[in-house]
């Protein structure tokens, strides 16, 4: 904020919707960043287990024809393959919403010179509140 009015404001996980004074203020220390949750281009990262693309059109085909894998009703048991993945993605492992908030904490990191690590997260920190300005 620069004089009471946001300078920019915008969604990690839609780029395109921006906000204030300066919307693309942010553009040069977001360089290489990914703020896009529908971005697909992690299915070609290649430290990508490689059952991990098949595993998503697998569970968007379950999802889109009403199957639920542990349905007593359900004849379609879990490829073996999944195992590791049906684990992760009900407990909020989205690869892109991850890509979205790991270049969220990167861009907080290039703008304050410091990246969360052990260190930060063993350390005490000030908390300052500031007054709501209407």
């Amino acid at each position: 904020m620069s004089d009471g009015y946001y300078t920019t404001r915008f969604s990690v996980t839609v780029p395109g919707e921006r906000y204030g004074n300066a919307p693309d203020a942010l553009d040069p220390p977001a360089e290489g960043l990914m703020f896009d949750v529908e971005d697909t281009s992690w299915m070609t990262d290649p430290e990508l287990p490689p059952d991990r693309p098949a595993f998503a059109e697998w569970s968007e085909w379950m999802e889109e024809n009403g199957y639920s894998v542990g349905d007593e009703d359900d004849e379609r048991p879990l490829p073996e393959a999944f195992g590791d993945f049906h684990a992760w993605d009900p407990n909020g492992y989205h690869p892109s919403l991850a890509t979205c908030v790991t270049s969220a904490l990167t861009l907080v990191a290039r703008l304050t010179g410091r990246e969360i690590d052990e260190a930060w997260l063993s350390g005490s920190h000030p908390w300052l509140p500031l007054p709501h300005r209407l």
